[in-house]
């Protein structure tokens, strides 16, 4: 029932967009999923999900399949947002040029247990289509002070990868593999992007990590850093994730 209610709530946003001369930037399969094709890049969401997947440049090219791991750890459990399945989007915006979509789910330990409290997260994704930018806000509420060790925002992150380079806000490309047996990170200002052969993976924030899967015992990702000790209070986080063709100079 609730799923059928978040699909409706879909399906009634978009069935006024298309009444519009021009095809809006979001367009909703019959699936349910949502396809953005802008002129960098395109990705979609799928029903019940809180983020976006078959991200590709515009030329088709397919990007390596991600893992968005996002998160609340509290007491030696970790709560993922890529677990939930049930999370309700609203479409604020459909034009042919600018999309804004609001999806708002549960932090989730495994099929049975949610985050304690009422912990909740509103993820707001804008698309444009003239830019290869996907600014991502969220607004993360528990319901009830408590301490949590560690809250994480904004990481993909990939177990197989064909990133073999990192770059920074300067276009200067770095080795991501030193040769070293263990995991290395790395520290930017303002922007960081993975990248292999023609594409592009980045983020803009004031500060970005990437860390290598050298070991091969968790995931490479690019990320911003974690908040430590958060209270439970509400707290809105931003960023930009970069999706498209890279050219080396």
């Amino acid at each position: 029932m609730y799923k059928n209610i978040c699909f409706l709530t879909v399906l009634l946003f978009f069935s006024l967009a298309l009444h519009s001369s021009e095809k809006p930037l979001g367009e909703l399969k019959r699936s349910g999923v949502i396809e953005v094709v802008s002129d960098h890049y395109s990705v979609s969401f799928f029903p019940g999900h809180m983020f976006p997947f078959a991200l590709k440049l515009a030329d088709g090219t397919q990007l390596p399949q991600v893992r968005f791991l996002d998160r609340l750890v509290k007491d030696k459990k970790t709560y993922f947002l890529y677990k939930e399945r049930f999370a309700e989007t609203r479409i604020i915006k459909n034009t042919p040029e600018h999309l804004i979509l609001e999806i708002s789910g549960s932090f989730v330990y495994d099929d049975d247990h949610s985050a304690p409290g009422k912990t909740s997260a509103v993820y707001r994704y804008e698309c444009r289509k003239s830019t290869p930018a996907i600014t991502i806000t969220a607004e993360i509420s528990c319901g009830i002070k408590q301490n949590w060790n560690e809250l994480v925002f904004c990481q993909p992150g990939w177990k197989q990868t064909p990133f073999d380079k990192f770059t920074d806000l300067n276009g200067k490309t770095t080795a991501l593999y030193s040769g070293k047996k263990w995991a290395e990170s790395f520290k930017f200002q303002n922007f960081a992007g993975l990248v292999c052969k023609n594409m592009e993976f980045g983020i803009k924030a004031p500060q970005v990590i990437i860390w290598n899967n050298a070991a091969k015992n968790y995931y490479t990702y690019i990320s911003l850093p974690a908040v430590k000790n958060w209270n439970g209070e509400t707290i809105s986080l931003t960023s930009q994730m970069i999706i498209r063709r890279f050219n080396n100079k």
